[in-house]
């Protein structure tokens, strides 16, 4: 989630005219965007400082050489905003994401996107708590729905991929191999209280239908 016009940040001031004055000038960009803050001995954004874009999207923060970077927060006009830390524009290092619809995302970022360990949690109280590569759920994590269920294991771009295990609030657990976000066979040594393995999709359908949980994914999913 690089901010929107972020590339017409650098090369200077971009071509706009600079209002002179040492510690609170302003920048106006040939997009329309109004920069106020520090600049640099070149007249580039630099040391502390706000933007806004003409569609009322703001970023407060630090500024190296007219790029974001540093510690800085970006609030887009449709309601999301992120707080954390920047580097050429992109979040990158540890932030916080605020989605428009209640969710939340807190952990690490690469390159404007949600890449490493992280926490996302959906309105309802659903929790994902696990690796993240490319704004996905791939690697380890878990995810807890606010019906008690529960499933910790691998991922692979948003979908249950690999060796994981259901966890029920009545304490049962149950154990399998997952592709594509389908369980397709227990693993050696389990004993199994079901009748043959069932789907994730199943189980999630299950507690759809009596009402225990509703959507609740980052992106349009299937099982979730």
């Amino acid at each position: 989630m690089a901010a929107e016009g972020g590339s017409e940040l650098a090369g200077g001031a971009d071509g706009g005219e600079l209002a002179a004055n040492a510690d609170a000038c302003e920048i106006m960009r040939r997009s329309g965007a109004v920069y106020r803050g520090q600049i640099d001995e070149c007249g580039r954004a630099h040391g502390v400082g706000t933007q806004r874009w003409p569609n009322d999207d703001v970023y407060t923060g630090q500024w190296f050489s007219d790029c974001m970077s540093g510690d800085g927060s970006f609030e887009t006009s449709y309601g999301t905003s992120y707080r954390g830390r920047w580097e050429a524009n992109a979040q990158n290092g540890f932030g916080t994401f605020s989605a428009a619809d209640g969710g939340r995302y807190i952990g690490e970022w690469n390159d404007g996107q949600m890449d490493g360990y992280g926490e996302y949690t959906w309105p309802d109280g659903a929790r994902y708590i696990g690796q993240f590569k490319s704004n996905k759920r791939t690697g380890r994590g878990r995810i807890e729905w606010q019906s008690g269920i529960a499933y910790d294991g691998q991922w692979l771009d948003d979908m249950e991929h690999g060796p994981g295990s259901l966890h029920f609030p009545d304490g049962r657990q149950t154990f399998g191999e997952w592709r594509h976000g389908e369980r397709i066979m227990p693993s050696r040594g389990v004993s199994f209280q079901m009748a043959q393995p069932r789907k994730l999709a199943d189980v999630v359908r299950e507690q759809r239908a009596a009402g225990n949980c509703a959507e609740r994914c980052i992106n349009d999913c299937s099982v979730m």
